[in-house]
């Protein structure tokens, strides 16, 4: 599947993950609508959001700061890092890929082997690397930053993690993610915040 050009490769995950193949020339069902814009729908200001310092700055512009995870400090290479100066436990992270997320504690962590990848992943040019076609990470500008390092409330046990999805200004449906660290569990609910059953959230099996 690899070898498939992006288009071609989302029309196989979508039989494989929705059950259909998708159609990206005639679009009908809402996956398949999703897909086509991630192709052929150019903002400049999704090429924004999708790195993750700017989509911070951009939040506080439109007045949502006080929901943004404070930054401890940001550097274009790795060899910036000043550990010393980051307090006894935060998180690194890079701007422009997925996956590139470290939780780290002084006395705890293997810095060696954190700064190690991180230098990996500052090197990766995620769209051209996944072959998915998602254009908007392909301009971000590679750097690394520290945040502060949240923690779950007492009565939860682990962090909540909630998605939405919105069309024309309103909440479609949203998507409350549980133990993505240890045993991921999505629960789907619409715009009422009523559960939404029959999702799936794994692949199929195989026959």
């Amino acid at each position: 599947m690899d070898r498939l050009d992006p288009i071609a490769r989302a029309n196989r995950i979508g039989a494989l993950v929705c059950g259909y193949p998708f159609d990206l020339e005639h679009p009908r069902s809402f996956n398949e609508k999703i897909s086509w814009l991630k192709f052929h729908y150019r903002d400049p200001l999704w090429e924004r959001v999708a790195d993750k310092l700017e989509c911070k700055r951009f939040l506080e512009e439109i007045g949502l700061g006080k929901y943004v995870v404070p930054v401890y400090g940001a550097w274009d290479s790795v060899d910036e890092i000043d550990l010393e100066s980051l307090p006894d436990e935060f998180v690194l992270k890079t701007t422009h890929d997925c996956g590139s997320v470290f939780l780290c504690k002084k006395g705890e962590t293997d810095f060696g082997s954190v700064l190690e990848k991180l230098r990996k992943s500052m090197g990766r040019r995620y769209s051209e690397e996944q072959r998915n076609g998602e254009w908007v990470y392909d301009n971000i500008v590679p750097r690394v930053y520290a945040e502060k390092l949240l923690h779950p409330h007492p009565s939860f046990g682990d962090l909540v993690d909630y998605k939405f999805s919105c069309a024309d200004g309103r909440v479609l449906f949203g998507i409350e993610c549980i133990g993505r660290l240890h045993d991921l569990r999505n629960n789907l609910f619409d715009e009422n915040l009523r559960p939404i059953a029959g999702m799936k959230s794994k692949l199929p099996s195989r026959r």
